[in-house]
């Protein structure tokens, strides 16, 4: 089994770019919902109470909290080692670090053009957007920081990065998928798919795979 994180700036168009690496390659496709999805199974809080608020001195010694890390985790890695699969945020990359079975995408574009996108898609002002641009890498950075002490920016992070104003959509899928293909043909290392799984967890995640086909392909 293989997998591709791709982690994406608000604004480049790093989600629907996901999706459809994953539909071209018809591998399965996880993003926050579907392993918020998973977690919730266990009841568990829900990650975004985590991702998009500062920790209070509380959370950081939460028992609760460590837990839903110490899940998400699980479910990001039982994916990888048991499906090809594109997982999309989530700290995928951080989670996955060091296999080489695992191939980590950061799609971005300048902030100006990503500020123009979020105006144009969401008819927001220049500054809501502007707003909604910084917030969301202030907030993945941090969460990344916080539970990995990975540098969620920083490029030299990922095995490849895709400019999409460079690009097109179409052009960024194929880079992706070509780059992927070059990586697990050539790479060496220790390998995600080796990894033993929660059988309960493997079964979860395959009935929410098998509840909506649609989405979760």
């Amino acid at each position: 089994m293989s997998a591709i994180t791709v982690s994406r700036k608000l604004g480049s168009y790093g989600g629907r770019i996901a999706e459809r690496v994953a539909r071209e390659l018809g591998w399965k496709f996880a993003d926050r919902f579907f392993i918020d999805a998973v977690i919730s199974e266990y009841g568990l809080i829900e990650m975004d109470e985590l991702y998009d608020k500062p920790p209070t001195l509380l959370d950081l010694f939460n028992e609760n909290t460590a837990m839903t890390i110490q899940w998400m985790n699980k479910t990001v890695k039982t994916l990888a080692a048991k499906y090809d699969v594109v997982i999309l945020g989530r700290g995928g990359f951080a989670a996955l670090k060091g296999y080489s079975d695992v191939f980590n995408v950061l799609v971005t574009a300048p902030e100006e053009l990503r500020v123009q996108r979020v105006m144009e898609d969401n008819k927001v002002s220049t500054g809501v957007a502007r707003e909604m641009v910084e917030r969301d890498v202030d907030t993945k950075k941090r969460f990344v920081r916080r539970y990995y002490g990975e540098d969620w920016a920083a490029e030299d992070s990922y095995d490849l990065v895709v400019d999409t104003s460079e690009v097109s959509e179409d052009e960024a899928v194929q880079r992706i998928i070509d780059a992927a293909r070059g990586w697990f043909e050539k790479s060496d290392g220790p390998r995600i798919g080796g990894l033993e799984v929660d059988e309960m967890l493997l079964h979860t995640i395959e009935e929410r795979f098998n509840t909506d086909t649609t989405l979760y392909r």
